[in-house]
């Protein structure tokens, strides 16, 4: 799906929220929700519209001034130096704990992930409220059985986020249960309307879905939309270019946001759907994709990037590479997610593909 401006945004979702003809209301509240987290995750500084906010705002001014008062002309150069490299870098997403900006080369090095300020606990947001959860075991929201069923409202929505470094279990309240990785969020509401039971996601989250003939499960995201019965599978957007959907068991059907059908899975195959929309099929190692689940980082022929930015997303740290040319180079790998960071990188140069190494706050490939 190509992005256009943010008042184009806007516009369509205020569109979905109030015309799409055919919707319910979960519906038009859940495709506004998606929207509006769709808008904040790719949401990024220009940098060439920084820098000409910065010649016009600062450079040109500072000129003139130079100019009327020569005697302080070397100490004015050096300030003025010094300015437009903060703005630089503010506009390129480095400063640590401020970005999470990826996929950018900065003075020949390559920039893979980028360290961030993330919360070191699970997070429940329901109507403006936050709470802290606890991960350490799952999270149940099934109705208590002796709550009159009306006490749970279909319209309240619950977002669950988890940050760099953690992940969690959770039990929705049709039981249905759900993993979320690191950097990931769903929102469910208390109770499912009948006839559908609808979440948004994003980041990485392994279903494992409750049966029902007459409820079909809709998971809705930016891209496209997932439609279940009874089944188990993977959704991965972390990639602001594309979505995937790995089967491992069931049927599910690849929907467009606007509902018409793009693909049918079998278990053993994923869908990706790139920036533009497009869907292709492919045969995948389901075993791999979902070893996260059990604790494991898990890559089989992968390349290092992709390694890396995994590593990085768990243990919240920048991933640089001063050698471009092993980016690409695939790579069998697998660690303990429990382990700390110093030890899977220690079996990551067993492999002698590069020199890896932890430098404060990120990974350095030399």
């Amino acid at each position: 799906m190509k992005e256009g401006s943010e008042h184009d945004m806007d516009t369509r979702d205020d569109d979905n929220l109030h015309h799409d003809d055919g919707l319910n209301d979960d519906e038009r509240l859940m495709r506004h929700m998606v929207g509006m987290s769709h808008r904040r995750k790719t949401s990024r500084v220009d940098p060439d519209d920084a820098w000409e906010s910065f010649r016009h705002d600062v450079i040109a001014p500072e000129r003139e001034r130079k100019h009327r008062f020569g005697v302080l002309h070397m100490t004015l150069a050096t300030l003025c130096g010094a300015v437009a490299m903060l703005v630089v870098v503010l506009a390129l997403g480095l400063l640590p704990g401020k970005s999470d900006v990826t996929g950018h080369t900065v003075m020949g090095d390559y920039i893979a992930l980028s360290h961030k300020e993330s919360p070191r606990h699970v997070s429940l947001e329901t109507e403006g409220r936050e709470d802290v959860l606890d991960a350490t075991e799952p999270i149940s929201f099934v109705p208590e059985p002796e709550v009159v069923a009306t006490a749970y409202r279909t319209d309240k929505y619950r977002k669950i986020s988890t940050p760099r470094g953690m992940g969690v279990k959770i039990i929705l309240p049709d039981s249905s249960e759900v993993w979320l990785n690191a950097d990931s969020y769903i929102e469910f509401p208390e109770r499912f309307r009948k006839g559908v039971r609808m979440v948004a996601v994003s980041g990485e989250v392994f279903f494992k879905i409750t049966p029902d003939a007459s409820s079909p499960f809709i998971v809705k995201s930016p891209q496209i939309d997932v439609r279940v019965l009874g089944t188990e599978f993977n959704f991965n957007n972390y990639s602001p270019d594309n979505t995937q959907v790995a089967l491992v068991s069931g049927k599910v059907d690849i929907l467009s946001p606007e509902g018409s059908g793009l693909a049918t899975l079998s278990p053993g195959e994923a869908a990706v759907c790139d920036a533009d929309g497009t869907v292709e099929v492919e045969k995948v190692d389901t075993y791999a994709l979902t070893q996260w689940v059990e604790g494991f980082f898990y890559f089989d022929d992968i390349p290092l990037i992709d390694v890396l930015r995994e590593l990085g997303r768990w243990y919240n740290m920048g991933v640089v590479f001063h050698n471009r040319e092993v980016m690409n180079k695939k790579v069998h790998f697998s660690a303990m997610r429990t382990e700390p960071v110093e030890l899977a990188i220690e079996s990551l140069n067993r492999l002698n593909i590069a020199e890896i190494k932890v430098v404060g706050h990120d990974i350095i490939v030399d």
